[in-house]
This record gives structure tokens, sequence and C-alpha cells, in this order.
């Protein structure tokens, strides 16, 4: 009895030689990418909160086969990620609705934290930036003077100002 294996496109089990059940699985394979047709059944599926495996296989394509097509066709990619962000407004719509009109605290607050950062606990100490200025009492004006005294003694500065020429009377020729 001959072994029995798994076409690499479509998973069918093939008897014989080849990794494909068809040249058509073939083809398909060899370009890993997805119809048109396909991409919209994928976003679907994807919207509907389905695993990929099962994506992959209501696709009629093999899973190591759908790892393919991600890495080949950006289209398939983004069929994908627009599926996924239906698939979370849907979810987020629902918990938004049940914490305002349901009156569902727990719904409520976790829209909080995850959307808007809330937190329900005091920040831990060693996260907070605590600063200290310590300032000295003032002086008074003798202590003022004695301590400018020994910062900056006095001594006779220099006159360092630049001289102007004397005027010269002229006398005429």
């Amino acid at each position: 009895m001959p072994e029995l294996r798994h076409c690499a496109w479509c998973g069918r089990e093939i008897a014989g030689e080849g990794e494909h059940c068809s040249p058509a699985c073939a083809e398909r394979d060899e370009a890993a990418v997805l119809t048109n047709d396909e991409r919209d059944k994928a976003e679907y599926l994807a919207g509907q909160r389905h695993p990929e495996s099962l994506i992959a296989w209501n696709l009629g394509i093999a899973p190591q086969a759908w790892g393919r097509v991600k890495k080949n066709d950006p289209r398939a990619r983004e069929a994908l990620s627009r599926g996924r962000a239906r698939e979370l407004r849907s979810l987020v719509d629902a918990l938004f609705l049940e914490a305002t009109e349901g009156g569902n605290v727990q719904a409520a607050m976790f829209l909080l934290k995850t959307r808007h950062g809330f937190i329900d606990r005091p920040e831990p100490e060693a996260a907070r930036v605590k600063v200290e200025i310590s300032l000295p009492a003032a002086l008074s004006e003798d202590q003022y003077r004695q301590l400018r005294e020994v910062v900056t003694p006095r001594r006779q500065l220099k006159d360092v100002t630049p001289r102007l020429p004397a005027a010269r009377e002229e006398t005429p020729a």
C-alpha cells in the first residue's frame, strides 16, 4: 500500500510522487497569493473571531501554505488585519454598551484602564521623583559683609578704560 501524504497547498491526501494533488495546486502554491474572493472571505472570517488555522482550512489551504501566503501576499495580510480590526471594534462596542447601558462597573473600569490609561492603585514610591531644595536662613547685613570679604577681598581695581587721544589744533598753511 502506497504511503499517503498531503498536498502542500490544499492539504488533501495524495498518493504517489509529488507535493501537490494537481497542477492547479502546484501553481497556487508557487504563487502563494489569494484571489480577491479568498481575501474577502479571509477578512470576514477574521472578523468573526476565527483562528488563522480555521481561516486557512475554510479557504481550502493547508495551514503551512497559509504561512507562505501571509509572507508573500501583503493584500492577504491587510485583509486579515482589517478583519481583526472589525472584530476588535465589535468587542469594544459591546463592552461599551454593557458599561454604559448595562450598568456594568467592571466593564466601565476595564475600558477606562485599557483605552484611557486609568490606574486604580497609586504609583509605587520608586516611580515618583522627589526633589528637595534646602535654602539657608537669611544672613544679617554684617554677616553678608563678612562673607563677601572672605569670598571677594577688597583690592584696588585698575582702570582699564581706553583713553581717547587729545584733540590737536590745526594750523592753517
